[in-house]
């Protein structure tokens, strides 16, 4: 027989044991996210939070085509009935409804928007609990070959979800003039007409991006901007109604050493400026753009620009370089750049405006569905 002192010192090892158990990873992995979520799991959660976005715009110089019809998808992402979805389906709107999966329809107030990050905020009366809506991934964390689903409404039909998987991330797509600043995640999930507004969605459940377009000329070939870059935009036109970002107006490409022995012109390394937006600070301060275009392969530059060597005494050595530059100007700074023209360095100080949206910025909207 064991002995009460025995039986006490069992007693008092199992409680410590099962305090040990309790500790140890085992738990931490029961209550890590599930990240492998069934299919038709993740559809029943999301689904209810995925609407159509109907809107048409009148355009009285095209008297064939006045009333421009569009069709889209939008996310419910909070219990105010705030719908994110893109600025190409609703730009230039008359008026705009939003259908629920229960088939409610409600008209929207839109709230603000931004053509170059093709991001537009809703509002609608709808009527959704507010703990279950979908929660955003953090984007930065995707990796090529994740699972993703995508839900949306193609070609104004009744809710559709596809599946595949992240094919690339940081694709830089010549859409908009801030198109560089803003890297797509591409996916070869069916994304068709209509689509356009809708979540990416990852085998968590959360949303990893917004579809946005689809290659016309190719067989699953789509995109979706970042969740990290739709969280921040959405923020700030809740605030504001819009993004409000500086204008220098300058547009090009890197010219390093490499790029210079293809050219048998005199170069210097630096940002080549190839355009120049009409009105802006670049332009006011004399900035001047490329006349000469010349093909490298897929690759077309636009030469006989001014080159930037060094903005507010940081030399320009990589594209690095320049994106954190850009991405640390505000509005109304003073930008000391350095430039290189006809053999000589010359220096101009720029005051940088607001940019506005320009006619450019709308231009490429109708390309998209």
């Amino acid at each position: 027989m064991l002995s009460a002192t025995r039986i006490a010192g069992l007693f008092w090892y199992l409680i410590f044991g099962l305090c040990l158990v309790s500790l140890s990873p085992i738990s931490e992995e029961a209550e890590a996210k599930d990240c492998n979520k069934r299919l038709s799991a993740i559809y029943e959660e999301i689904s209810p939070y995925v609407v159509v976005v109907s809107s048409f715009a009148i355009d009285p110089f095209d008297l064939a085509n006045r009333v421009a019809p569009s069709v889209g998808s939008g996310l419910v992402i909070d219990g105010q009935g705030t719908v994110v979805t893109n600025h190409h389906v609703v730009a230039r709107s008359k008026a705009i409804n939003v259908g629920s999966k229960d088939g409610q329809v409600f008209r929207a107030t839109l709230i603000g928007g931004d053509p170059l990050l093709d991001i537009a905020v809703l509002r609608v009366p709808i009527k959704l609990p507010p703990a279950s809506v979908p929660r955003f991934a953090d984007s930065d964390e995707i990796l090529i070959g994740d699972q993703v689903v995508a839900i949306g409404n193609p070609f104004g039909i009744n809710q559709t979800l596809t599946t595949g998987v992240v094919s690339g991330l940081n694709r830089i797509l010549p859409i908009t003039a801030a198109s560089w600043l803003t890297p797509f995640i591409q996916t070869d999930a069916a994304i068709n007409p209509g689509n356009s507004g809708g979540p990416l969605i990852n085998r968590c459940g959360e949303i990893v991006g917004i579809n946005t377009l689809t290659a016309a000329k190719g067989q699953n070939l789509s995109f979706a901007i970042p969740s990290n870059v739709v969280k921040n935009a959405v923020s700030e036109l809740l605030e504001s109604g819009r993004i409000i970002r500086p204008w220098h107006g300058i547009y090009g490409r890197m010219i390093d050493v490499q790029a210079l022995m293809f050219f048998n012109v005199p170069l210097t390394p630096g940002y080549l400026v190839e355009t120049i937006e009409p009105g802006s600070a670049a332009e006011r301060a004399g900035l001047k753009g490329g006349t000469v275009p010349v093909r490298i392969g897929a690759q077309e530059f636009i030469l006989g620009g001014d080159i930037i060597t060094r903005v507010n005494e940081t030399p320009i050595v990589d594209i690095e370089t320049v994106l954190n530059i850009v991405n640390e100007l505000k509005v109304g700074q003073n930008v000391k750049v350095e430039y290189f023209r006809d053999g000589r360095t010359k220096t101009v100080e720029i005051l940088l405006p607001e940019r506005p949206v320009l006619p450019g910025d709308l231009r490429p909207l109708h390309r998209r569905q």
